[in-house]
């Protein structure tokens, strides 16, 4: 028993000296953070999850440099250099960064956006709203315009502009961040875009009176009254003309999906209309009905018409399956509102996992995606989502 007793408290002992040590490791970390990189002030730190997060700046030649870094695992980020004005730099000089600039996952927010210099920006007037990227910046200035700037290789900033904002529009800045920008207007309409992988900015949703009216992609636009992810009823495809947020003309937005369907670009698209509506059309080689098939699809699948040979159509199915179908097979113009979807429904257990993969790459699922089951080939599913990707599954997953 004594025996026990004893080696009962040499272990507690070693515990609270091994307490005692992983506490002062700590501290001395959490000291050391201030000169791990000389030359850059440390503005903050905190914990996240496992680790520690910390900000640092750096001012040199008016420009501001911001890094944060998660730490053991020292994932280091690295956002665009900003030209800021004196004035801005002597209080970031002064104190803190809290009333200066705020971190929005991988954007931080200029709270002092009349800070920017915006000369150097290659830009006019004063910056109201901004916010910063790894590889840009976005900003509302006070005549009503967005600027989007990048900075190049020679340190040189180029910077685009939207239309200047209508009477009755303006930027909803507590609802923008985290790449998405939200707009309002005084006779209740609301647009959403949404910043891509490329840096564009793509129009995503609009809203009449807080609703969603309709929902946006690259291939048209989508009834949100209607809107399923495995099924593409109500849905029109074609070029919607406010896509772009720097050509976009909001005193025109419509503000209903019937009145965005009228303006719509249907040239160049059709669907896939079979006679049968349990029957699938097949995607050829060749224009030939003995060439190879490289796929059957469901009545209701958009594809892209790219030339037409006799009979025949070339077709593009996501954005980069091409083949040729039977033109009297397919449906063009307001012809395709009439066609029923004839996709299969992918078991919910199997849609949650295409919207895990989506959100692991960043993507913002704002809205409703879609995972269409749009054919299949030999053994495999055809799954078409919103970026119109187009990739195959094993049919014994989804069947």
């Amino acid at each position: 028993m004594l025996k026990n007793q004893t080696r009962a408290f040499f272990l507690s002992a070693a515990l609270i000296v091994l307490s005692l040590v992983l506490i002062a490791s700590m501290a001395f970390a959490q000291d050391d953070l201030s000169r791990r990189y000389p030359g850059w002030t440390l503005r903050a730190s905190f914990e996240e999850g496992d680790g520690t997060v910390a900000v640092w700046t750096r001012l040199v030649n008016g420009l501001l440099y911001i890094r944060r870094e998660s730490l053991p695992s020292s994932d280091l980020q690295e956002w665009m250099p900003v030209p800021v004005t004196e004035a801005f730099a002597e209080k970031l000089r002064a104190g803190g960064m809290e009333d200066l600039l705020a971190f929005d996952g991988d954007q931080v927010l200029f709270l002092a956006p009349e800070g920017l210099d915006m000369e150097k920006l290659s830009a006019e007037g004063e910056a109201v709203w901004a916010e910063v990227y790894m590889d840009g910046l976005t900003a509302l200035d006070d005549g009503m315009r967005v600027l989007v700037s990048k900075r190049n290789e020679y340190g040189y900033y180029k910077t685009n502009a939207s239309l200047p904002l209508p009477e009755g529009w303006t930027l909803q800045t507590e609802s923008c961040g985290s790449g998405r920008m939200a707009f309002s207007s005084a006779d209740g309409r609301g647009a959403i875009f949404l910043r891509k992988q490329d840096g564009t900015w793509q129009l995503k949703q609009v809203l009449l009176e807080g609703k969603v009216q309709y929902q946006t992609e690259t291939w048209g636009i989508w009834d949100m009254n209607a809107a399923s992810m495995n099924s593409s009823e109500g849905t029109v495809f074609g070029q919607f003309p406010w896509l772009d947020l720097f050509t976009a003309e909001f005193a025109t937005l419509p503000g209903t999906f019937e009145e965005a369907g009228d303006h719509i670009d249907r040239a160049g698209w059709a669907v896939v209309n079979n006679p049968r509506p349990t029957e699938s059309l097949n995607l050829r080689s060749l224009p030939d009905e003995t060439s190879r098939s490289l796929g059957k699809f469901y009545n209701r699948t958009p594809v892209e018409v790219l030339s037409w040979q006799g009979s025949w159509s070339l077709v593009r199915i996501g954005s980069d399956l091409e083949g040729w179908m039977q033109t009297k097979y397919l449906f063009f113009g307001r012809q395709m509102d009439s066609v029923r979807c004839a996709f299969p429904v992918i078991p919910d257990e199997m849609t949650q996992t295409f919207l895990a993969s989506r959100q692991n790459i960043g993507e913002d699922l704002i809205g409703v995606p879609c995972f269409w089951y749009v054919g299949i080939q030999g053994d495999y599913a055809m799954i078409l989502n919103s970026s119109r990707e187009l990739y195959a599954i094993p049919r014994k997953a989804v069947d």
